[in-house]
């Protein structure tokens, strides 16, 4: 005799996360409770708290600026991680953690992704984690050069023809 399928069956939708978060007991119980007054989920209401938050977060730790997280959502978010870095970069660089500062610090010493080419960024991020080292990235043209101090002039050798 065949299975029979379930109804309702069709494929996930992947428009959401997993996030595993640790609750104290009485925390969890009245999360479960306000959730109960709500008529959803746990995690719907947990969901809609944070979103609520968000939206009263200030982007800055000072309250001078009343701009909140909220407020720069669509100047900050991209479905791609790269553009979001740059949004990061360009709207709240103080909010940059250590991997993408590192990330960052590698994109501006190597030009070929100055202009959006983004074909070794793979390899970039490996290097800025440091599982690849940094001569795995492409040699850049326009690659800062690292200072060298002037060569002293052969005509100051002697300290009687210093110009002063």
């Amino acid at each position: 005799m065949p299975k029979k399928e379930k109804a309702g069956g069709g494929g996930k939708l992947n428009r959401s996360e997993t996030v595993t978060i640790r609750l104290d007991p009485k925390l969890n119980y009245l999360a479960e409770l306000a959730a109960r007054v709500q008529r959803r989920t746990k995690s719907s209401f947990i969901e809609s708290a944070v979103a609520e938050r968000i939206e009263q977060q200030p982007i800055t730790p000072r309250n001078d600026d009343r701009t909140t997280i909220g407020d720069m959502s669509e100047n900050l978010w991209h479905v791609r991680d790269y553009e979001r870095l740059i949004r990061l970069v360009e709207h709240a660089p103080h909010l940059m953690n250590f991997e993408e500062q590192e990330i960052w610090a590698l994109i501006a010493e190597h030009s070929m992704f100055w202009w959006g080419n983004w074909k070794g960024l793979s390899t970039l991020v490996k290097v800025a984690e440091g599982t690849l080292p940094s001569s795995a990235l492409p040699p850049s043209a326009n690659r800062r050069p690292k200072q060298q101090p002037d060569p002293k002039p052969a005509s100051l050798d002697n300290d009687d023809e210093i110009p002063f």
